[in-house]
């Protein structure tokens, strides 16, 4: 139906699910067809989404697979070839800005973070920002502040 222009480069947004899930969760098969039957009087969003959609099924036919967002492997704006397979940039996540992931991987090279109120002070970012990355499963593990608790042990 249409391809995948380089100039173009359609946003994953919509498309790319925060956490990584089979081909069957991704490739919404139903939204390809509505596209496909409007042909021309498709819009360019949709013709873009169409592509994307193209490309994600291909990807996937050929055995390759989409890694989670790792909140110290994940780029902030490129998509990151590994042995394993394609990791996605924090910007393609859902509700987490550009400006917000380049933040985040500034204030990552200045070493791990010791919690998640470290995360959002070093990155700059706020709740919603934290909520977004949590969804991702990248927060999984991470205390929420720095203080120790009498409590921990019990």
């Amino acid at each position: 139906m249409c391809s995948l222009r380089p100039e173009t480069r359609p946003d994953f947004v919509a498309l790319f699910p925060a956490r990584v899930g089979t081909a069957i969760e991704i490739i919404d098969v139903k939204k390809m067809k509505e596209i496909e039957l409007k042909g021309n009087a498709a819009s360019k969003t949709e013709q873009d989404a169409y592509s994307v959609l193209e490309l994600i099924m291909e990807f996937y036919e050929r055995g390759l697979k989409f890694l989670p967002v790792d909140l110290y492997k994940s780029h902030a704006t490129n998509f990151i070839v590994e042995n394993d397979g394609v990791r996605p940039p924090f910007n393609k996540v859902p509700g987490f800005g550009t400006v917000a992931a380049q933040s985040l991987v500034e204030a990552r090279k200045d070493g791990k973070f010791m919690s998640i109120n470290d995360l959002k002070i070093r990155a700059k970012i706020g709740d919603k920002a934290i909520e977004v990355l949590k969804t991702t499963g990248c927060l999984e593990g991470m205390s929420q502040s720095n203080q120790l608790s009498i409590f921990d042990g019990f």
